[in-house]
This record gives structure tokens, sequence and C-alpha cells, in this order.
């Protein structure tokens, strides 16, 4: 249904109340006189609030303003080379270790004439970047002769009468076997040697860099014959792998407590750092086409899911995954 005329009024009526609300507003019956009211609303609000409107060419100073951006041009480029200058002096924070095996000494230790420490006397000469050691010789067979057995042509005539043959094989029968007596004599050049052969060493570490060090393992080999003894656990480290006589050619953590040392021609060794342990943990197996045919490894790297990656000539890249049961090597 359609709005009647009525309802046309009615609404512009109520439009026109609503557009009055709040606003300055004048009525006009035709155009000259709009013009005219439009004219005069503008010039009274011109005086009302005064604008400088547009700038004449000649009232603006040319000069001044090519100044002015000649200076900020300069001012700009000054500041580009300050900033390119403090780029430049911004160092990377960087831990920089320098680890050295340096000698414990003693404040209760004699001097030569030099003013060396001897450590018992075993202590030749010392540098920076070495140690002459004197070796202790230490006869071992000599804890042997404590432990033979005896006869009645051991004891002197005149003591003759006091022993009995029955005595004598009674003694006999309580020594110690051939293995105790071994592994005796073995305990006790060991620890002769220690107590008479032993120069202290210990481990120190400096950081030159600019930032902290974390997580730091040391690696050390020492050469064969010589035995390392832990003052705080007070045992001897002693690896029963030895790797003196062959080329590493990369050592990388396995977990938080052991790594693995590649080698040119003995495989992958595997050492735990806390209990000074090294074994052999992947070697060759040429029956087996599925395993590692090959114990030149230049390369190695454990991946995120634990996978062992190596590169070992001639074959390529052999992968080892232990998650799997009888699952052995990859060879790509």
């Amino acid at each position: 249904m359609y709005p009647t005329m009525n309802g046309y009024k009615t609404k512009l009526a109520d439009f026109k109340t609503e557009a009055k609300k709040g606003r300055t507003v004048q009525w006009w019956t035709n155009i000259d006189e709009l013009a005219r009211e439009v004219s005069e609303s503008l010039h009274q609000q011109m005086d009302r609030k005064k604008r400088p409107g547009w700038i004449r060419g000649d009232a603006f100073d040319i000069e001044a303003s090519h100044a002015e951006i000649l200076s900020l041009n300069k001012k700009i480029r000054e500041l580009e080379q300050e900033n390119a200058g403090l780029k430049s002096q911004i160092v990377k924070r960087v831990p920089e270790l320098m680890a050295a095996v340096v000698l414990d000494q003693q404040e209760d230790e004699e001097e030569d004439e030099k003013g060396l420490k001897t450590h018992g006397k075993l202590l030749i000469d010392s540098s920076d970047n070495a140690y002459k050691i004197q070796l202790y010789h230490n006869d071992g067979e000599c804890y042997k002769n404590k432990y033979e057995p005896l006869d009645l042509s051991c004891v002197e005539s005149y003591l003759k009468k006091y022993v009995k043959e029955k005595d004598l094989q009674a003694y006999n029968a309580a020594l110690p076997s051939e293995e105790e007596i071994n592994d005796y004599v073995h305990q006790m050049s060991v620890y002769k040697t220690i107590i008479n052969g032993g120069v202290a060493f210990k481990i120190r570490v400096l950081n030159k860099g600019t930032a902290k060090a974390t997580d730091i393992r040391i690696s050390i080999v020492f050469p064969k014959g010589i035995f390392v003894y832990d003052m705080l656990s007070q045992e001897i480290i002693r690896p029963e792998a030895d790797l003196s006589d062959v080329n590493i050619t990369r050592i990388r953590p396995l977990n938080e407590t052991e790594l693995l040392v590649a080698t040119e021609g003995m495989g992958v060794y595997k050492l735990d750092m806390n209990k000074c342990i090294l074994e052999r943990y992947i070697s060759a197996n040429y029956q087996s086409y599925n395993e590692m045919n090959g114990n030149n490894i230049n390369n190695v790297f454990v991946d995120e899911e634990k996978r062992i990656w190596l590169s070992n000539y001639p074959t390529g890249i052999t992968v080892i995954d232990y998650r799997y049961e009888n699952y052995h090597t990859d060879n790509l």
C-alpha cells in the first residue's frame, strides 16, 4: 500500500525537526536568497576564524628554505656515518676458551736451583708447552718373593729341629693362588708408581671471550705408560682402549654424558665422560651387507631422532638407528 501525500509531508516535517536540533538554520525561499545567505555565512566564518590561505610566490623566502634543506641533508649524512661507525664497533659476544694442563704446585715440594718444584725429583724440566718427567722404575717381582713355597732346604740347619714338615705343608697350603699373587703384584706396582712416581697436574680453563661458556667438555689423551690418578675419586683412570696410534677425525656428543669418537681405521668409539670409560662402539662387519663395511670414518653426526650418520670410506654413508629391534645399519 503506497503512502499518501499527507504521509510524505509528515515524514518531511519530522526530518526538518531532527535536522534543526543543535544546528544553526537559515531559511530561504528562492535561489537568490540562498546565494545571499551562503555568502553572508562564509564572510562571518572568515571573520570569526582567520586563516592565511594561499601564500603568494613573492612572499616565500626560497633562499632560506634551500639553506635549511641543505643543512638537514648534511645532518642526515653525519648521523648515517656515526651509525655505521657504531655498528662496526659492535663485537659479537662469544666465549673463547683456552685449556691447559698445569702443575699442581704444593707448598711442601722441594725446589731445584732454578726454583722449579721437582715433584719428588721426577720433574726434570717444564716450559709453556711441555713437561719433561723422569720415569719411575718399579720392580714388582720383589712383592712376589714373599709368597714362594718353602721346604726344609730353605731352613737353616740350626733351626730345623724347631720346624716340622707338616708345618711347612700347612704354610704352603695357605699361600694365595698364582692368580691372586699376580693380581697383588700388579696392584702394588701401580700403588708404588703412584706414590713414588706421580706428578700432580690440574686442568686450567680460561675464558678470554666476551660471553659466558656453559656445558664445557675437555678431552685429554695421555701417552702410553702414564696412569692418571683421580684425587677426588681416588681411582686410576686407565681406559682399556688405546687411540694413541690412530688418527681421530671427529668428536661428537651422543648425549649429555657420552661422546662419539670417529677414527681412521678403527671405527667409532664411545667415551663416557663421567666414568672415563672408552669402549669400541661401532665397527665394520664385512660379512653383512646391512652393516657398516668400513672402519675409515671421515665424519659422524647425530640427528634429532638420535640416529647416527657416518661418512665412511669407501662405502659412503651409513645410518644407524638403535630404536628398532634387529636393526643394524643402512648403507646409502
